[in-house]
């Protein structure tokens, strides 16, 4: 994303370039054009994200340049409704370029090739594609448009079309076979990929609940497909997260404040379908355990 950033302001000279996104974006994707003199951004508010014809009126007020936004924010996993909000920006603002970060999307559901001039996505979540792993997509017309991403070195085939994007110098490229090996084996099953950790998510947030009225733990939770998210209002997750990491449930804690107002105190599971039911159960149990552990009077 960086290079994107740097490549896009070189291309545009208006200044400011006005991008419009959410608060649900992820740093890594965002921070970048927030940071950079060249561009301003503007962020949907929360009636804006959720009402049709409330983005519509902003959209058409700022007429962006550019447009950034989640597939599935990375904050609870929700969806955003891109297939309204792509058509929406093509009316008022035609020649606003669109950018989607789908790292919390790509493995669990198809891509939004229609409609997106550039993708940007990691590899390692849902693909389960060696760790490090990600990919940048680009229309032809948007790769024509935006030129070089690598400005030092030499490519590796200067003869291909894709000559401007690749890196120079040595490479691990049996990490690029394995992103391979990972992007066929969805193609070839995604329904069943998504149906899988789907089916594992649902499954797991009823056992969850379960452990957690059992503790008699206020809290609430939200699936959005096969991310599960649980609040808690009366319970810092930070040292619960600490612990499970450290006896091998791997599980992302969420603390921010977002700039839409919402505050974020939040555990984050998310189900891939190379998961397997014996792994989950035991994280139940270590989940159980450590609730004992730290919270003995809730048992």
């Amino acid at each position: 994303m960086n290079l994107v950033v740097m490549a896009v302001a070189s291309r545009m000279d208006q200044r400011p370039i006005d991008i419009l996104s959410t608060a649900h974006e992820h740093a890594g994707g965002l921070s970048g054009f927030v940071r950079h003199p060249a561009y301003r951004v503007h962020l949907l508010t929360s009636e804006e994200v959720q009402d049709q014809e409330a983005f519509a009126r902003r959209a058409s007020t700022v007429k962006p340049d550019l447009a950034f936004f989640s597939q599935r924010t990375w904050t609870r996993g929700r969806r955003l409704p891109l297939e309204r909000w792509i058509p929406t920006l093509r009316n008022v603002a035609p020649g606003c370029r669109v950018l989607v970060d789908a790292a919390q999307a790509v493995g669990v559901e198809p891509a939004l090739l229609p409609g997106a001039d550039a993708i940007v996505a990691s590899a390692h979540k849902w693909l389960f594609a060696p760790p490090g792993t990600g990919f940048l997509w680009l229309t032809p017309d948007m790769a024509d448009w935006l030129g070089p991403l690598t400005w030092c070195g030499s490519s590796l085939d200067a003869e291909s079309d894709t000559a401007a994007f690749e890196s120079a110098g040595g490479q691990a490229f049996a990490t690029i076979a394995g992103l391979e090996a990972s992007l066929e084996l969805y193609e070839e099953n995604h329904q069943q990929v998504q149906q899988r950790s789907e089916a594992l998510a649902s499954e797991f947030a009823a056992q969850l609940q379960a452990v957690l009225q059992a503790h008699r733990l206020p809290f609430g939770c939200e699936l959005a497909g096969p991310v599960l998210t649980v609040d808690f209002p009366t319970l810092d997750p930070y040292p619960l997260y600490l612990r499970l990491g450290e006896r091998g449930v791997h599980v992302k804690c969420i603390k921010a404040s977002l700039q839409d107002g919402e505050r974020l105190d939040v555990l984050r599971f998310g189900l891939p379908y190379y998961e397997t039911r014996d792994r989950l159960c035991q994280a139940l149990e270590r989940i159980d355990h450590e609730l004992r552990r730290c919270h003995p009077r809730n048992g």
